[in-house]
């Protein structure tokens, strides 16, 4: 007889539920957290950009955490670094709407299943703007509308 574990994952706003999760742990309260501090940066930062586009900002959320050596929390909620997180009102902004693909790239990112084609960047910005911080880094990819970059020799 195989085990099913009922996991239930409250992101917020957001109540995530799966029926069962075959052959899966279940999650503790800081993986669980961790997971929506990146399932909701995923979805605020590249709702609109393609699973492509999602998973290269799950690796830049992933990169600066190694780099840093924070938490995915930590590093979503910099003061600064995301535009969503800049005031109360993102903050608190709910996931509405279909979030499948945004919830299995997150699910990829956490469970180290995603192969870096960012090559180790750390930043990124839309193609609408040019901010100064730009050229510190090394642009490394271009994907839909936005800009990738990493440190200089890295």
């Amino acid at each position: 007889m195989t085990k099913h574990f009922p996991i239930a994952v409250f992101c917020g706003a957001l109540l995530l539920s799966t029926a069962s999760c075959e052959h899966q742990p279940v999650p503790t309260v800081a993986q669980a957290n961790e997971f929506c501090c990146m399932l909701k940066n995923i979805y605020h930062e590249a709702r609109g950009e393609g699973v492509e586009g999602m998973q290269a900002v799950a690796l830049v959320t992933l990169n600066r955490a190694k780099q840093q050596d924070k938490t995915v929390c930590e590093v979503v909620y910099q003061r600064k670094q995301f535009s969503w997180t800049n005031t109360a009102k993102g903050r608190n902004k709910p996931i509405t709407g279909d979030i499948n693909v945004a919830y299995n790239v997150a699910s990829a990112a956490m469970s180290d299943r995603l192969i870096d084609f960012t090559s180790g960047a750390t930043h990124y910005h839309t193609t609408k703007v040019k901010p100064v911080w730009r050229r510190a880094l090394d642009e490394v990819v271009v994907i839909n509308n936005h800009i990738f970059y990493k440190g200089r020799n890295k």
